[in-house]
């Protein structure tokens, strides 16, 4: 640091330790400056301090990252320009916190990189000279991006795991995800791209295990939010009856409420024996609807239905030979017994 010491008069009284230098009409204070600097200078005095930058602005550059950006004060101070200090405030500007005490350049742009998402922060430079740092520049706010995913298996279509996700505060120019779905037994069922505000749906399968669906958004390669959903087969919930028709013919239904829309599960009939007499197949319903008619022969079954192809039996005559008590059994296709029913037969 160099001190420069202009005077018009001095008492040139020497003592024995020091010269006493009397009558100072000016002291300025030029720090480490080239000779261009020096000049441009032109020996400006002390008391002049630096003014704010102007112009600061704040943009989204990636998901966790704003870039800043502002202009030079314009005043007789520039040539001693050393640096900016930076502020950021997570509240609106309330509270300030220093994140950089001093660039140590000119530059007129920073980074501030890392930071939590959908969070939105206010920032302010200051000019830093050698006499000192100035009051703060206009503020200057960006919000990062955030994730939101909503998922959950649908009542309508039972099985069908649908999810929602938005990306709040999109960078510009970055307008995808990518969604994954990963099944209980850690398989990857579902990777697709989707635009930054989306609605789609997964319909599982009961071989992908119990246990809970993770679901994955990631944007930009860099922000990842992340759900799980309880599977809709974790537990094996049923209401199933049975009621013998006037002519004979046997209905079963109920509604499965762990069931997937449109899976085949297999209804057994067990006479007062536990003996199997038949098995037939029913379909689960959009909304888990169980539904299944035995009639008492294949006539009376092509004039209910109209239909002789579906007409195949075994019919009521061969599942209920005998006058008893029977318990009619529904399993899904894995194997599990989803649920039990009793019938009181005569014949």
């Amino acid at each position: 640091m160099h001190i420069a010491i202009i005077f018009e008069k001095s008492n040139k009284s020497l003592d024995k330790t020091f010269l006493a230098i009397s009558s100072i009409i000016t002291v300025y204070l030029i720090a480490s400056l080239s000779i261009a600097q020096y000049v441009n200078a032109q020996m400006l005095p002390i008391s002049v301090g630096p003014q704010p930058p102007t112009g600061l602005t704040a943009n989204l550059v990636t998901p966790s990252e704003i870039g800043l950006s502002w202009a030079t004060p314009s005043d007789p101070t520039n040539p001693l320009l050393i640096g900016y200090k930076i502020e950021r405030s997570t509240d609106g500007g309330n509270n300030w916190s220093t994140i950089v005490e001093n660039t140590g350049n000119t530059s007129t742009s920073y980074a501030d990189a890392g930071l939590a998402s959908g969070t939105t922060y206010t920032y302010r430079v200051s000019t830093i000279n050698p006499i000192g740092t100035s009051s703060p520049s206009n503020t200057a706010s960006a919000t990062t991006s955030n994730i939101l995913i909503l998922a959950a298996f649908q009542t309508c279509c039972y099985g069908f795991l649908q999810i929602r996700g938005n990306v709040a505060n999109p960078v510009s120019g970055i307008d995808q995800v990518q969604l994954q779905v990963y099944a209980p037994n850690g398989n990857l069922v579902l990777n697709k791209t989707e635009p930054t505000f989306f609605q789609d749906g997964y319909g599982i399968s009961r071989s992908e295990g119990k246990g809970n669906y993770a679901i994955v958004i990631t944007y930009d390669n860099e922000l990842v939010a992340k759900t799980e959903v309880g599977s809709w087969i974790n537990n094996n919930s049923i209401s199933l009856s049975a009621g013998k028709g006037v002519d004979g013919s046997v209905s079963i239904g109920g509604r499965a409420f762990t069931g997937i829309a449109g899976e085949k599960d297999s209804v057994a009939i067990l006479d007062p024996n536990n003996s199997q007499t038949a098995t037939y197949t029913i379909e689960t319903g959009l909304q888990g609807q169980l539904r299944l008619v035995i009639y008492i022969t294949q006539e009376a079954c092509v004039v209910n239905t109209g239909d002789p192809s579906i007409c195949t039996g075994p019919y009521a005559s061969e599942a209920f030979p005998t006058s008893g008590n029977y318990t009619i059994v529904l399993t899904y296709p894995t194997g599990d017994i989803a649920g039990k029913t009793m019938l009181t037969y005569t014949r």
